[in-house]
Formats: C-alpha cells, structure tokens, sequence
C-alpha cells in the first residue's frame, strides 16, 4: 500500500519528491511503524492522517490505509 506524506520544516528536503508522493508502507501497517522506517524519526513531533492529529502515544494503535496522506512535523524551535 502506498501512503502521500507532507514533511514540514527541516524534514522538508529528506526525501526525494517521488518517495513523498507515494512512499511504500505495509498493508495493516501503524503510524509508529511508518515513523520507525524513516531515516529522520527521530525527528518527528508531531503526526497528523488526513488532517487528523494523531498524538505520538497513539501512533501504534493508529492503522494506515492506502491513500492516506500523513503530515510529519519536526519540533518547533525557537525563543
């Protein structure tokens, strides 16, 4: 299944753009797992699938579907 995912911020450039727009994802998959198989998920704050907040302590209950667009925020920095 493949899911679109919006990167905010510093994540913006970590990926190529044809990874963003359809990045491969098993089916029955979680959020966590996407996170987790990314190379910048450490980075990753804040999640939201189709507008939708999904907070990190619900991540693993979270099931992806196929079309899903998933935005990815890093943390927000500054004074």
């Amino acid at each position: 299944m493949k899911v679109k995912l919006d990167l905010s911020g510093e994540l913006d450039d970590q990926l190529p753009d044809s990874a963003v727009q359809a990045w491969a994802t098993p089916d029955g998959g979680s959020l966590a797992q996407l996170v987790s198989s990314l190379p910048f998920a450490d980075r990753v704050a804040l999640t939201s699938v189709n507008g939708v907040m999904v907070p990190p302590d619900k991540r693993n209950a979270y099931i992806l579907n196929d079309g899903d667009e998933v935005m990815m925020l890093p943390p927000i920095k500054g004074g």
